[in-house]
Parts: structure tokens; sequence; C-alpha cells
């Protein structure tokens, strides 16, 4: 029987676009790691990890070219091993972790994702997944690391588990429909308004050396910085009391940074949006994620509660027009100017990577970075206050 053969949805469109740009990196890669604070069974924790991969199909996906097109089909049987790796310290497990992120994947014709399970002699240990975002986003590896630790309670205390995988197939399916519905000519139109006589693109001026050539090399290095958490609590009150979240907050202050260092009044920051619209959607594994372009215009005149304000009704209508793709939206640009370059040089996100179960495991989940970047400079912040 003849495999059915699908397009790629427009946020995979996204990625393969990088892939090609930065042909032979590892930009595209999802790395992340959850550590099991407890004596562990490992033949049934390698379980647990089979049936994610076994029930969940976009580890499944196989992409290949047909006539100067990509498409990709939806193997059966996936062919895989998870080796169990032996550690003694944490700056073993750190060795484990860059040698996977540094994986390049053979995009076409072939798997996809790498499981290691990592062991250290107190029988305690945990998993490292690393996964090409062309199956992937930040929220589905927040998936895995829940399905590993439910997986796992319900399996070695003999319970029935309730999770049932939703298909990636039928976002596929369903994005088919939206293309060719009214709702799409809608979001379109709401675009076109929303990018009329829009600004340059900006990013970081350089402070070290105003002569020094310009890197554009894709390789990056990351600096972290935890927040205290009585600030934390004092920002949520604040966000509590005008009605936004944090989130809004956030990019209120990034914005205000950006407009004084380039001196810009009227600018673009890119945003990744979840594009999950659904619960269904929300407890499916592959790649969702498109992000926007959110334009920002300061004015002198503006106090900051009324700037915060108007960034949270702005976000609105943009959360009501999200599944138009960032590749349609440059698509449409360019049909008017061909020279339109990318819309946003700097990006900042706000990741909720929480993966709270109703089990009693004590567990930390982590990301690693991969050591690159497509844009000028990129901000995350992650909510990882998932740590019992």
């Amino acid at each position: 029987m003849e495999k059915e053969v699908f397009s790629l949805t427009n946020a995979q469109k996204s990625i393969w676009n990088t892939e090609l740009f930065f042909n032979g990196s590892n930009i595209n890669n999802i790395c992340g790691t959850i550590n099991l604070f407890e004596p562990l069974d490992f033949n049934i924790l390698k379980k647990a990890l089979d049936l994610i991969v076994e029930e969940n199909d976009n580890f499944h996906a196989r992409f290949f070219i047909k006539e100067g097109s990509v498409y990709q089909t939806f193997e059966k049987e996936v062919n895989y091993d998870i080796e169990v790796v032996d550690i003694n310290t944490k700056d073993d497990l750190k060795n484990l972790e860059e040698q996977m992120m540094s994986k390049v994947f053979d995009v076409l014709n072939s798997s996809l994702f790498e499981i290691k399970i990592f062991k250290y002699k107190n029988q305690t240990g945990g998993v490292i997944v690393n996964i090409h975002h062309l199956i992937s986003d930040s929220w589905t590896l927040g998936l895995i690391a829940k399905s590993i630790v439910s997986n796992y309670y319900a399996l070695s205390h003999g319970l029935v588990r309730s999770q049932k995988p939703n298909s990636y197939i039928d976002y596929i399916n369903s994005e088919k429909k939206y293309i060719s519905s009214s709702k799409f000519e809608k979001d379109k139109e709401f675009w076109q308004e929303y990018l009329k006589s829009r600004p340059d693109s900006i990013s970081i001026p350089n402070f070290n050396d105003n002569n020094a050539k310009q890197d554009f090399s894709y390789r990056a290095k990351r600096k972290l910085f935890d927040i205290d958490s009585k600030l934390v609590k004092k920002l949520n009150a604040y966000c509590k009391e005008q009605n936004v979240s944090l989130y809004n907050f956030l990019m209120a202050i990034y914005s205000i940074y950006i407009g004084r260092v380039n001196n810009s009044s009227d600018f673009i920051i890119g945003t990744p949006i979840l594009n999950r619209t659904s619960s269904v959607q929300k407890n499916t594994m592959g790649m969702f994620i498109n992000t926007v372009p959110v334009r920002m215009k300061l004015e002198d005149n503006m106090t900051f509660s009324d700037f915060i304000n108007n960034i949270a009704v702005g976000f609105t209508s943009i959360y009501r027009h999200q599944k138009y793709s960032y590749q349609y939206i440059l698509e449409d640009l360019r049909k008017e100017d061909s020279s339109v370059p990318n819309l946003y040089n700097i990006l900042l996100s706000y990741q909720i990577t929480k993966i709270k179960t109703d089990d009693d495991m004590k567990y930390v989940s982590d990301w690693n970075f991969n050591g690159s970047i497509a844009d000028d400079m990129d901000i995350h912040f992650f909510d990882l206050n998932d740590t019992r």
C-alpha cells in the first residue's frame, strides 16, 4: 500500500527555510534533559520512552524532495536505538548533552530525533532528548518530559495510562481547511494593515567596536540569569494589578530598552506564539509555533502603565490572527517589494515549561542551548518552576 504524502505545515516550512539557509548546522536542534531523583528501573524507563515514540506520529515523520518541493510521510515503524550511558558526575552529563546537541541531522529520509538514558552509580538518572525543529517545538519538548514522568510512574506502579496521544496528521489536515477558509483571508487582511508603512528592522548596536566587521555566523553564546523568586512575586502582583500578563510586562521593558539604544520610537520585535488554538492541539506533539512580528510604538507622553496596556490590547488582536504564518506575511510583502528583508533581527520569547504531573516523583527538567541562533539577539524567559 502506497504511503500517504503530505505537504509541510506553514510552521514546518519556516523551519525548512532556516534549514536550507544554515545547511549542515545544528541550528534547528531542540534539546532537553530530565533528571529523575529516585532509584530507577531502567528497563521500565526505556519502555516508557518506547511508548512515546510509538504513539506520537511526529516521531514517525520522514521528509523527502520530489520535483523540487519538500514533502513528508509517516512511517508505521521507526528504527531507532536508546542507549543507556553510565556517568559519574555532572560534568559527564554536560559532556553528553553537548555531544548530542552538536549532532547534525540528515533531514531527508531519516529519523530526526535522538534519545539517551543516563545512569548514575546510585541508580538515579534521567533522559536527554535531542529532536529536530521540523518535528518538534519547545512546547512539544515539555509534553515529552511530562509523558516520560507519567508513563514511567504508571508502568512502575501497574497503573492504566489514561493519556491518549493526538495526531499531528489531524493538524496538517485542519490547516488545509484553514488555508481555503474565509478566516485565512481575514487574517491576511489584518497583517497587511498591521504592517502598512512598516518601519525598518533594527538590531542591538555594537558597543564594543564600531569599526568591527559584523559576524554573520549562526554560532552564539548564551548568558543565563536567575530572577529571584521575591522579585517574580512582585512582578506578578504588579501585572495582576494592571490586568496584564508577565509576558506583556517583559515585552514592554525590552521594547523600551531597544527603543532607547537605537534612538527609535517605531520598530518590530519577533516573538514566538504557541499557535495551538484548542486543548487537543495543546496536547499534540509536533511543530506548531509561529513567530510573529510585533510592532512597537513608543510615545514620549505615554506612561508605562498605558504602554503595557497598549501591548496587552495589541496582543489580543495578534492572538486572534496568529494562524496566519510568518512565511505568508513575508511572501505577501515581497509580492509588492521583492527587496523586503526579514522583518525583525531581535526576538523575545516567554516559555512556560512546567511539566507538573499528578504523581509524586521527584524530578527537574532543563533546556540545553545548541549554540546557534538565526537572529542578531534572542532573549528567552523560561518559567521552569516545576522542580519537586
